[in-house]
């Protein structure tokens, strides 16, 4: 009778040991998947990010200048400031209109790229007189959607 209990115990303590070592592994896989949740959100919001932001050199006037012409990245953001109200109704397929009326809800997919992200395209390629396929490429977008604007 007492080996019997002997094994009662062995195989309940190994019943726990499984439970103890199933559970450890368990919460592995939940921190993992957590984690590649994560990485996967860092990794598309790295990948939908322009290589190329004028806002990172804001601090280099010699930057600024060298990309744009403005003397000043505050020159920049004032001359975006007066233009963005209308290039926010801009028409770019439609060669007769040259802006939607200010209630138009556009069709189709939203723009690729904001209004800023646009304007410094402009401002970069007429400064530094790039070619469509250099500046898709630092703005993460189509040569397609580069010649359109």
């Amino acid at each position: 009778m007492d080996f019997e209990n002997d094994e009662q115990y062995k195989d309940q303590s190994i019943q726990t040991d499984d439970y103890d070592e199933l559970q450890s592994l368990k919460d592995k896989i939940s921190a993992l998947t957590a984690k590649i949740h994560c990485l996967e959100a860092q990794m598309n919001d790295l990948n939908s990010k322009p290589k190329f932001e004028i806002s990172d050199h804001k601090d280099s006037d010699e930057d600024i200048v060298f990309y744009t012409g403005f003397p000043n990245y505050e020159t920049l953001e004032l001359c975006f400031d007066l233009l963005k109200e209308k290039a926010a109704h801009l028409c770019y397929k439609n060669r007769d209109e040259t802006e939607f009326p200010t209630n138009y809800k556009k069709p189709g997919s939203k723009r690729k790229l904001t209004i800023w992200q646009e304007f410094t395209m402009v401002v970069v390629r007429l400064r530094l007189g790039l070619f469509k396929k250099d500046i898709a490429e630092r703005f993460r977008a189509s040569v397609s959607t580069v010649s359109v604007i």
